[in-house]
């Protein structure tokens, strides 16, 4: 934990906070949130397929909690790190999605173990099997473990032929437990067609049906079936596939989601909730004003973000660098004032929260709470 008091703790509560906040600063709209966690637990419930999201997108307690609340059976977690920070906060139940490989990241697993954590791990080697099972027998642990497919990404996951032989590995082991299978296919969650998403889902979904099949023959029974994200989430669940779902951009719905196409070319069901706010802070040229958001405000691995009151034909955001950022635009010199609070839309959002420590909670222009990013930098 960092313990760095937030800068705008102060104006918590107080009439129109949030145009006095100190900028660059991380917003969320409560009631848009809460919209989107309550529509998503409700789908699941309606489809009978739980709910596990995933907190690489947020890396908070906070958020977790209100997830938990709301439906979810428990948290999904990309690095032991981001474990430890959720785990400290109260986060009981905990599916570490990306393989754990060294004998020292294994030692801080079974930390969480012994702490009570009800931690689960994804394993696709044989090596890394043998090591754990060993390392656990030596501590007296017993380990819940799901076997990572490959969907065809070659991201991390063993092939679909090799699942099998895995899992005899591991139920062979009286250290570990099969937890089931991890199915992520992070490889077309934002193909922008519906149909073309739905093509490959479905195509994904007949092959882990048969794979199921096979090993229900062999006398393997597969507990969980954990997968599927916010691209997919309307898919998911009616394919009979999957158990749980791990979609996690949905509780703020980036520009990247929300560009996609969904079914009957409906908008997003998720409403936009995250969003950074910035000010103007010169406003020398014409045609242009300076924002003190920058590099630094965003992550850029994607378009500059766009402004949330605003068209993109009227203005556009260009970074003018680490610390600053820029309304470009005929009239954006007449448009803006000095000192103006300005709302930008994340074009990514789980790499923007990360640069920040805390997530202001915003009902209309009052500031109502400030969360901290628990796990913010938590890389590893």
């Amino acid at each position: 934990m960092r313990n760095i008091p937030p800068v705008n703790a102060d104006l918590i509560g107080q009439p129109d906070g949030v145009l006095l906040l100190e900028t660059p600063a991380l917003i969320v709209d409560r009631a848009s949130f809460e919209q989107n966690l309550e529509i998503m637990a409700k789908h699941c419930e309606e489809n009978q397929c739980s709910l596990r999201p995933h907190a690489k997108t947020h890396k908070s307690v906070e958020v977790a909690k209100r997830q938990i609340q709301a439906g979810a059976v428990g948290i999904c977690c990309a690095k032991i790190g981001e474990a430890e920070a959720l785990a400290a906060g109260g986060i009981q139940d905990i599916l570490l999605t990306s393989p754990v490989v060294t004998e020292r990241s294994f030692e801080r697993v079974f930390r969480l173990v012994e702490q009570g954590i009800q931690l689960q791990m994804v394993v696709d080697a044989f090596d890394v099997v043998e090591r754990l099972s060993k390392r656990a027998g030596q501590r007296g642990l017993a380990v819940k473990v799901f076997v990572d497919v490959d969907t065809g990404m070659h991201r991390t996951g063993i092939s679909f032929s090799d699942v099998e032989n895995l899992i005899r590995v591991i139920e062979n082991s009286p250290q570990l437990n099969f937890g089931g299978l991890q199915v992520y296919a992070g490889n077309f969650m934002h193909v922008h067609s519906y149909d073309q998403r739905k093509v490959r889902a479905t195509n994904l979904s007949i092959r882990i049906n048969e794979l199921s099949h096979k090993l229900e023959v062999a006398g393997i029974q597969v507990p969980c079936i954990s997968g599927g994200g916010t691209g997919t989430f309307d898919m998911d669940p009616t394919f009979g596939t999957f158990t749980e779902l791990q979609a996690g951009s949905y509780a703020f719905m980036d520009d990247q989601y929300q560009a996609i196409e969904y079914a009957n070319n409906q908008p997003a069901p998720f409403q936009t909730s995250l969003f950074v706010a910035t000010r103007v802070i010169s406003s020398n040229s014409p045609g242009l004003v300076t924002t003190d958001g920058g590099f630094k405000a965003f992550a850029t691995d994607d378009s500059p973000p766009r402004l949330r009151d605003f068209s993109s034909d009227e203005f556009e955001y260009r970074f003018m660098g680490d610390e600053h950022g820029a309304v470009v635009g005929e009239s954006a010199s007449k448009s803006f004032d000095l000192g103006e609070l300005i709302f930008a839309v994340t074009p990514h959002c789980d790499p923007t929260i990360n640069l920040y420590d805390h997530i202001h909670v915003i009902n209309g222009t009052t500031l109502e709470d400030i969360w901290e990013v628990s796990a913010r930098g938590r890389s590893a």
